[in-house]
Parts: structure tokens; sequence; C-alpha cells
């Protein structure tokens, strides 16, 4: 799958990393990247970070992302011990290089975009620029449902409902509550909202991408087909939330490869300050311990001070096929290893209730399996399609939790989190790959009780995944 090609990126990287917590920081630098988030506190900051890079010449120090991080271009010919220097003089603290995130499930190329000048937006090329979309492109919001949910293609949602009861059980859910005014921000290459499937259920969202078209407009195919797994309302598809709403926020420009790293970083809190529920984050970087992410990390602990669960998916493998252990500190994912209150790691499973062996795993790290193979989901251009992945996995944990968020509105992430892992369907193959043991479960999640706390979950503490 495409997210082999950033385990190789990883694997190649050797990037020292930075000390742990407690430790003296230290500003290393490396010939290998040409892009680094860089910290510096201070009102000046941004101009102490600029004059540097110009000293450095050929470089480029973009405007603050957020936290007091700054994306910085340094050229070709700069040396890493000139340039540790002269951001250290410039009162940078920490510093990490750009390692883009992919989608963890295949995409579809729905038109034939211009190809981006780099995997990541930087700030050498066009700085990424957000911008709202206009409220004239949305329907009145969501329409109150007269009677129970319905849709024509539901007899073949399999990982809804299904004979073999090896489902998520969302009709049993449903009868509880279908997720009315819980929000769920979708945090990846856009999202169609002209989808009949998703009419009524997109908010205006945000670009962060720098793309210029827009949240709703969706050329990978990836964002829509995750949004809705969430909230599908029913037209042909049913979500598991299919009353909840969608803030789309896009961070890829119109293709795959088009990750903007800043765009990410800023969507993550600006989902947390828009007021969202959860955030669903279908995307990242694993098989190494050089794709861990400060800038990163700040940035979901910020959210969940908010009050806001994240939901991240696990992991597709490594390029043999085979899942890795999100355990090992020689081959963890981010986001989903980062130890925040209430984020969750979602791996796949299959049809039959056990693991796919082709998706990553960790008692530890990884929290609970929730079906991720041959899932129906809307396509932009108005089509549907079948796909896998743990992608897909992910919006299946997070139409959940805006089920238990809309029907427990007072719950905290780490008490949405326990209801979600407490009541999942075990297995004997996820006994030992995931913390909870088990599949998700929409109906025992809304009937559950939940908790401060969740014994044996979470994921790893940054010192116990990065070298010193």
């Amino acid at each position: 799958m495409l997210a082999c090609a950033i385990v190789a990126i990883a694997q190649l990287a050797g990037v020292s990393r930075r000390a742990s917590s407690g430790s003296p920081r230290v500003l290393v630098f490396e010939d290998t990247y040409e892009t680094w988030m860089v910290k510096a506190p201070g009102a000046k900051a941004h101009s102490r970070l600029g004059l540097a890079t110009a000293r450095l010449g050929g470089g480029k120090a973009g405007s603050e992302v957020a936290g007091d991080w700054y994306e910085v271009q340094l050229g070709d010919e700069v040396a890493p011990a000139d340039a540790e220097a002269a951001f250290a003089k410039a009162g940078a603290t920490e510093v990490e290089p750009v390692l883009p995130r992919v989608p963890y499930g295949d995409p579809v190329a729905v038109e034939d975009p211009a190809a981006p000048a780099a995997t990541t937006a930087t700030a050498s090329s066009t700085e990424p620029s957000s911008h709202d979309d206009p409220p004239s492109a949305f329907g009145a919001g969501t329409a109150l449902r007269n009677g129970p949910v319905s849709a024509p293609r539901l007899s073949t949602q399999w990982a809804l409902t299904q004979p073999s009861d090896q489902d998520i059980d969302a009709p049993e859910a449903w009868q509880i509550g279908t997720g009315s005014g819980a929000v769920v921000a979708v945090i990846d290459t856009g999202v169609d909202a002209s989808h009949p499937d998703l009419a009524g259920r997109v908010l205006p969202g945000r670009d962060f991408s720098g793309s210029g078209t827009g949240a709703t407009v969706d050329k990978v195919g990836h964002g829509t087909s995750v949004a809705s797994i969430i909230a599908g309302n029913g037209t042909q598809m049913a979500g598991v939330a299919p009353d909840a709403q969608i803030l789309p926020l896009k961070v890829f420009r119109d293709s795959a490869a088009g990750f903007s790293m800043t765009g990410y970083l800023q969507a993550i809190r600006y989902a947390a300050d828009a007021g969202a529920d959860v955030i669903n984050i279908s995307l990242g970087c694993g098989g190494s311990s050089s794709c861990y992410s400060q800038a990163e990390l700040d940035a979901l602990q910020y959210a969940s001070s908010k009050g806001v669960v994240v939901v991240t998916a696990a992991g597709n493998g490594d390029a043999t096929g085979r899942g890795m252990n999100n355990d090992d500190p020689a081959t963890p994912d981010f986001p989903s290893t980062y130890e925040v209150p209430g984020l969750m790691s979602v791996t796949s499973s299959t049809r039959f209730g056990d693991w796919s062996t082709w998706s990553n795993y960790g008692r530890r790290n990884v929290d609970l399996a929730a079906p991720g193979e041959g899932i129906i989901v809307a396509s932009p251009l108005q089509s549907y399609r079948s796909v896998s992945g743990t992608s897909f996995s992910a919006p299946m944990a997070s139409g959940v939790a805006a089920l238990v968020a809309a029907a427990n509105p007072e719950a905290g992430p780490d008490d949405l989190k326990s209801r979600l892992m407490s009541s999942v369907a075990r297995s004997a193959t996820l006994a030992t790959r995931t913390a909870a043991g088990g599949v998700l479960n929409a109906e025992g999640a809304m009937r559950a009780v939940g908790s401060a706390a969740v014994a044996g979950g979470g994921g790893a503490a940054a010192a116990d995944l990065v070298s010193t």
C-alpha cells in the first residue's frame, strides 16, 4: 500500500532524535533534509529565525505554525554545524525534520491534478495559506430524521450489520442514538460535500493545504470515503453516526503526495478550537522512530486539553504486506503511538472478527480493532467503491465515539475512550495484539458506563520511543 513508501523514507532517514523529557535539548541538523520544524519561544522569534536563515543563505523561515513552532527551509549548501550554531544563537530550543504523512488507505484519483513540486508544502515554495469554505457551498445543516435509519446499500455494509454478527452492531446502537449534535473533524484530503450521502452532513470547513481549491473539493477521494463511513446519511449507504456532522479540514494539496505539515498541525488546533467532539486522523508515518514529531505531539495534547477525542489509524504494515509491531521502539507509528489522553489507535479486523494480518498491532500502543476490509464508501463524483486499510477502520471508531459523545455530552476524552475499549467483542487473534483485545462494538459502547482511565490502554510515552 501507499503507506509502505513512507516506511522506506523513514528507515533511510537516520535522524538523531530529540532528547527525552528532562534531558538537555540539543539542536541537531542533518543534510538529509531541507525542511525543518524549529521551536523558538518569544515575541520576536520569527524575526530572529528569519535573520538566521538569511545569514545561512538560500533559505526561508515561514510564519509561526502554532505553539512556537516554525517551518524553516534551508538551502542545499548549508552545513549542519552552521545551521545548529545559527539557530541556537536565534533562541531555538528544538528542531526536527519534516517527514510527510500519508493516507493509510488506497486513494483513488478523481482527476489528474498537476503533481506538487515536493512531497510536502514547504516554506521555500508557496507557503500554505488557509481559507474558509463559503457558507453558500453548504445546505442548511443536518435534517431531522423521520423514522429509523435505512439505506439501500445497508445490506452490503457488512461492517455495520451482518447475520454472522462479526459486525459492530450499528443498527442496535441506532436504537439509542444516531449522533445528532456531534461534530467530527476529518483531517484529510478534503470532503466532497456535494455527494448525496453527505448532503446536510458537512459543515463549512477550512483548506489548510495551500491548494486554493477548498476543503469541500476532494481530488483524491480518501477524505470523502472516511467522512461517509462516519456520517453517511442513508441516501445510498449509512454512516456509523448517520446524523453527526463533518468538519472537513484539508491538509493535502489535491494529491496523496501533497501533504502540508504546517497545515496539518494548524488543522488539529483549529478543530479543537472550533468545538469538534472527535478528530479523525486516517494518515501517518510509520516504521521508524524518525517519524516522531514533537510539534505533532504538542498539537494533539492541545486538542486533548480542549476535551477532544482523537482517533488515529494504526498503520498498514511494511513493504512485504505484513503488519508491524507498534510496541517495538524500532517500528512505531505516528500519530497513533503517542501517549495522549483520549487518543485511540485503531487497527483492522476481518469479516470474521479476526486481526487483518496486513495491519499494525501492539498490545500497548494499539487500542482496538474495527472493520477495515471490503468497506463500502462514498467517493467523489457521486460514486461508491469498496476499500481496505486502517484509514477506514479509524472512522468506524470515530463514528462510535460521535454516537457516545452525542448521548453523553458530559463525557471527557478518557471517558469516551474507556466506553469504546471496555465494550469490544473479544477475539482470540486480537487478545495479544491490542490493548482492548477485540473488535469495536457500537451498541456495547452506547450502553457502557464510562470510567476515568483505561487499564493497559493508551500509547507509549515519548521517552520509550525515541533514542537518546
